[in-house]
């Protein structure tokens, strides 16, 4: 068992809620929280916090079962009433949460409000059947249901009283969401990992391996963020020009590709216009952003290139045709109220260069963008380094139609299709599916991809042997091997 030091090189100053990147909050939140389950390389669910599951395709009703003897970090025995909790807590929130869509096919969840105090038996999809087993039944079709909520691990499990902050009982005052929130800055879950200490405000924070009978070989880790890295530093996630990777011999292992661009929030009106989307699009050249990230490429799908090759369609941009069909939204809609998500965005206000970039051309062809930024803005600026499984599970989430995510207007199958052949399948075959699921989400505009980055990590070649494939943004870390 040994201990690894690992460093987020960059300007964030905490490793905790809004003050980290995205993906700083998501690894933390996946070592501490754990997920339900996690996805294999043949896609197969794996059991985490979940023992077992079982889904009546039939009757739209899953049933999940808790590992035994599972515990928070805080002490206290998981039990399926924290299940039951954790699934509410998205439709209680007052912010629409991304988390939210997840569970708004759960029967009677339209009936939840935004200001509701959490009870047990509030939502009547959701069945407490003892302290490990709970049934939950959807209003439609959720063959995916349980790895969509294992995607994210703010879908994960968590207590309750860990959403009470010192003087400050939140959930009493009705105002879960903001619980919810809190909840995020200093997590207590049920993962492998558990906040043993935290220094600088935030900014390094020690983890202790407290097990979930998962194979690990590292018992502690110690996570810091800012623009130096400490010199005992064995993982860094940082930019390549950074003269401190000289110290770690430039050993680099990419994890993924990482796809930036500007997604959408469908559940506002205006951008369900896909006239609206479109201009966008044409607003928007690729080749103008490489500039702003090392060793990128412009690019316009969300599925990353280096997993296969096959025909990638060309978004040429256009201001004239962008500004007319903002025009013709315009008479429909009033632009002026169009404003950015808050999701992400740096306090102090000065955003960074390439989103700059965006906002002074959608302001060219017509895009006021006056309003301060908003936690459900139309537009959000955003990275994510995915896999092709991820993709092509994006697909699925357009069903929903709430959040982050778009509802097709005819039922789509073709991820299902990608993720049944994956395995042993004709590559031409596959190859084929995935042709089909980047030209529909092209064309539907479900986002503004604009480059694709390496995103990889730079170890320590004297402690770490290698990495293995890590494509998870986690801290299990159970590719790891320590010489």
């Amino acid at each position: 068992m040994h201990h690894i030091n690992v460093h987020f090189q960059g300007a964030a100053v905490s490793l905790f809620g809004a003050k980290a990147s995205g993906f700083q909050r998501d690894l933390l939140l996946d070592a501490t929280q754990g997920r339900l389950t996690r996805t294999a390389t043949d896609g197969t669910l794996i059991p985490e916090l979940l023992a077992a599951w079982d889904y009546d395709a039939q009757k739209c009703r899953w049933r999940f079962q808790l590992r035994q003897e599972l515990s928070f970090h805080n002490g206290r025995r998981v039990t399926a009433k924290d299940i039951e909790f954790s699934l509410i807590a998205p439709l209680i929130s007052k912010f629409t949460t991304p988390e939210r869509s997840g569970v708004s096919i759960i029967q009677g969840a339209k009936a939840v409000k935004p200001d509701d105090v959490y009870r047990n038996g509030m939502l009547e999809g959701i069945c407490v059947l003892n302290d490990r087993e709970v049934d939950i039944q959807l209003v439609e079709a959720g063959d995916d249901f349980l790895a969509d909520l294992s995607l994210d691990p703010s879908s994960s499990i968590f207590p309750i009283e860990a959403l009470k902050r010192p003087g400050v009982d939140l959930q009493a005052e009705s105002k879960s969401s903001g619980s919810h929130l809190s909840w995020k800055t200093h997590p207590i879950g049920a993962g492998v990992f558990r906040i043993a200490r935290v220094e600088n405000n935030g900014a390094c924070i020690w983890l202790q391996r407290v097990g979930l009978g998962v194979e690990h070989s590292v018992a502690s880790v110690r996570l810091t963020t800012g623009p130096d890295a400490p010199k005992d530093t064995d993982i860094l996630d940082g930019e390549p020009a950074n003269p401190y990777l000289q110290q770690l011999r430039k050993v680099f292992f990419p994890a993924a590709r990482g796809i930036i661009g500007v997604y959408f929030d469908f559940s506002r009106a205006i951008v369900r216009d896909q006239r609206f989307r479109k201009a966008i699009q044409l607003a928007l050249n690729p080749q103008e952003f490489t500039k702003f990230f090392e060793s990128s490429k412009p690019t316009s799908t969300i599925i990353p290139s280096n997993w296969d090759t096959w025909p990638t369609a060309t978004i040429q941009s256009d201001l004239s045709a962008a500004k007319r069909l903002l025009q013709a939204v315009g008479n429909t809609y009033d632009l002026d109220d169009v404003r950015l998500s808050s999701l992400g965005r740096p306090k102090n206000g000065e955003e960074s260069a390439w989103v700059k970039q965006v906002i002074e051309r959608l302001r060219e062809i017509g895009l006021p963008l006056k309003k301060p930024p908003a936690a459900t803005g139309e537009l959000f600026f955003a990275g994510f380094g995915p896999s092709v499984a991820s993709a092509s599970r994006l697909f699925s989430l357009f069903k929903e139609g709430t959040g982050w995510v778009s509802k097709l207007q005819q039922p789509d199958t073709l991820y299902n299709q990608l993720l049944a052949d994956i395995v042993g399948a004709d590559k031409e075959r596959i190859r084929e599916l995935t042709r089909q699921l980047h030209e529909q989400f092209t064309a539907q505009v479900y986002a503004v991809p604009l480059v694709e980055q390496p995103v990889g990590y730079w170890i320590n070649p004297n402690k770490i042997q290698t990495l293995g494939e890590f494509q998870d943004s986690c801290l299990c870390l159970n590719p790891v091997r320590v010489l």
